[in-house]
């Protein structure tokens, strides 16, 4: 059987086609982060973002701002494959660091995204789009800039 993975335009889509879309891409993203969490032993009691708020954001930002929006997704599940991937390949028995360093990179994207649509992130001073978030450095010490263009 084949089965061939076909990618549809952006702009082919409606809006109500493309908030759905980006609903659950933000609903799978959260839940990678709370597997995530789990395997680094994080007790994380708040959501790293409100999922409903945040699509009706989406739903009611600017154009500019939904492309960037959907471009910090799309390159946010990039890095969530890839580091799920290396979690489930490593050789030691103790993922619980790498664990954290994902799990403080997806959580730091959700912010970025969240401002980037004009939200203002729970405990976030960055106004606006998340342009100031460019040359900031997460907890793990890598550059959360990585999913700014």
């Amino acid at each position: 059987m084949n089965i061939e993975h076909q990618v549809v335009p952006a702009i082919a889509l409606d809006t109500p086609q493309r908030a759905k879309c980006v609903s659950d891409q933000i609903t799978q993203l959260c839940a990678v982060l709370r597997l995530v969490e789990r395997i680094a032993a994080i007790k994380s009691n708040r959501p790293p973002v409100d999922q409903a708020a945040l699509v009706h954001e989406y739903c009611h930002a600017c154009g500019i701002a939904q492309r960037r929006a959907r471009t910090l997704i799309e390159q946010a599940t990039a890095v969530a494959v890839a580091g799920v991937t290396a979690l489930l390949n490593r050789d030691d028995r103790s993922p619980s660091i790498a664990a954290a360093c994902l799990a403080t990179e997806l959580r730091s994207v959700l912010r970025i995204l969240a401002a980037t649509v004009g939200r203002q992130s729970a405990g976030s001073a960055e106004p606006g789009y998340g342009l100031a978030l460019g040359a900031s450095r997460s907890a793990s010490g890598l550059p959360s800039g990585q999913f700014l263009m």
